[in-house]
């Protein structure tokens, strides 16, 4: 399937040729016909914080604020960090950039395969070549992903999903079932958003990844994966084969 992509900005300098510190990329205003809100929910750039590139939402620090205004439930956060690990490890195949799991993310892999419950993002790494190709490259590129992309519309999906539905222990409380009945219920209303609207992912490339040096305590984060919609966002780290 052709990658469909759209730039959202370009810039005159290629990222790798400075060493220096630079501007973020995409401002709120920058990014106004791509995020659905009207105020930004970011920290300020204060001058503790004047050289930090990425700045998370105001209200918690797993949330890009030019893009949530909010938390989400934790049965729809676990929904969206699914399709968001999805679109990722997609992509990065496609393009052939090399990528691995890491901290929580690689426990829950571990220990049975899924996402931990209470992540409230994803971590990944990559060598310095896939980080400075993701820079020269594909910095500031929206992705698109439709239903069919995440396999909703494929019947045989479809099936295997109801196939491995069992009726509930005779046990098993009113509330209880009340419980998983509501959050089905809401599973499937947002498969049906995803169906009308689909899923745009914004990659933002820090231009500080260049700096191998652990004293840059605010720059750690090399780059992101973000969910337009909500806000969430898989954190992107390089692995450096030498020390400054």
């Amino acid at each position: 399937m052709k990658l469909p992509i759209e730039l959202l900005l370009l810039s005159f300098a290629s990222l790798a040729s400075s060493a220096s510190l630079q501007p973020r990329n995409a401002n709120f205003a920058a990014v106004l016909g791509l995020t659905s809100l009207s105020t930004d929910h970011s920290t300020p750039d204060d001058d503790a914080l004047s050289d930090k590139f990425f700045h998370e939402a105001t209200f918690d620090g797993h949330y890009d604020g030019r893009f949530a205004e909010a938390k989400l439930p934790d049965d729809t956060r676990a929904f969206h960090l699914q399709l968001l690990l999805k679109s990722y490890v997609d992509t990065m195949d496609r393009i052939g950039i090399r990528t691995w799991i890491m901290h929580g993310c690689l426990l829950g892999w571990w220990w049975n395969g899924k996402i931990m419950p209470w992540d409230n993002d994803l971590d990944f790494m990559l060598d310095e070549r896939s980080t400075r190709e993701l820079g020269n490259w594909w910095n500031m590129t929206v992705h698109h992903y439709t239903a069919k992309d995440f396999g909703f519309l494929d019947p045989i999906v479809e099936e295997e999903e109801k196939a491995v539905q069992v009726e509930p222990l005779q046990h098993t409380t009113t509330a209880a079932k009340a419980k998983d009945e509501g959050i089905a219920i809401r599973k499937q209303f947002l498969r049906e958003e995803v169906a009308k609207k689909g899923k745009k992912y914004l990659l933002e490339v820090n231009p500080n990844y260049i700096n191998t040096s652990t004293n840059d305590r605010h720059n750690v984060i090399d780059a992101r994966w973000i969910d337009t919609a909500t806000g969430l966002y898989i954190d992107i780290t390089t692995l450096h084969t030498s020390p400054p």
